[in-house]
């Protein structure tokens, strides 16, 4: 039944990001509001111009994709397909900056801007996955064989620990892209990708998995279960 409801919760977040598909036919900016100077001082103002720098680039994006990508009939090879993408882009990011008044520069600059409670949420969903199936595989470790010996036992939790890290490191990628999907709203992510926060700290968050299972394979062992087990 979990499985079910994520797998159900995966779908709709995958046709979220996959809402958008039609567009990028023509590149040309559409504006979403009306012309104003933003000060980019402000958070609100500079989250803004976040949006409408992430869709211009989406369009420009997808424009590429229609007219030089590889399922377009039009596919002449990479240069010419990142020449169209960068030409449409920098008419939209110029278009754009007159709108509001920033240069191109300030409208590069946006794409880089995150709302860091999205990641940091992003970040705790996932880590209550890892605990509730970290904690099953160290209950099954003390309720198996291999706790009768506390060596053993300990060599076998040292490698679930670095095996379920390095597993969930690899299932953590997906799922944060899957929510950069939505952010941006296309699944295809092609450079875009490379701007993932996390790619910078996937050794953090490998001996994280590691350290965390370690202290809850310890919480799990020191319950008295295993002590009494091989005293019977």
């Amino acid at each position: 039944m979990k499985a079910l409801v994520l797998l159900s919760v995966i779908s709709v977040l995958m046709l979220t990001a996959c809402s958008r598909v039609g567009a990028g036919r023509t590149c040309d900016w559409q504006p979403g509001d009306n012309a104003f100077p933003l000060d980019l001082r402000g958070r609100n103002q500079r989250l803004h111009l976040m949006g409408e720098a992430l869709r211009a680039e989406d369009l420009a994006v997808r424009y590429a994709d229609a007219h030089r990508g590889r399922r377009s009939g039009q596919y002449a090879g990479s240069e010419a397909y990142q020449r169209a993408r960068e030409q449409c882009m920098a008419t939209l990011f110029d278009a754009l900056a007159s709108h509001h008044g920033v240069t191109v520069a300030q409208v590069r600059d946006a794409m880089l801007y995150r709302r860091a409670s999205v990641d940091v949420l992003i970040l705790i969903l996932f880590v209550a996955f890892y605990v509730v199936a970290a904690d099953a595989i160290a209950q099954w470790i003390a309720d198996s064989a291999l706790a009768d010996a506390w060596v053993v036992r300990w060599v076998a939790t040292a490698v679930a620990a670095c095996g379920a890290a390095a597993i969930s490191l690899v299932l953590f990628g997906l799922w944060a892209a899957t929510f950069e999907m939505i952010r941006i709203g296309n699944t295809h992510m092609s450079y875009r990708v490379g701007r993932s926060p996390w790619l910078e700290h996937r050794g953090e968050l490998l001996i994280g998995g590691v350290v965390l299972f370690v202290l809850l394979a310890a919480y799990r062992y020191s319950g008295g279960r295993i002590e009494d087990r091989t005293s019977t």
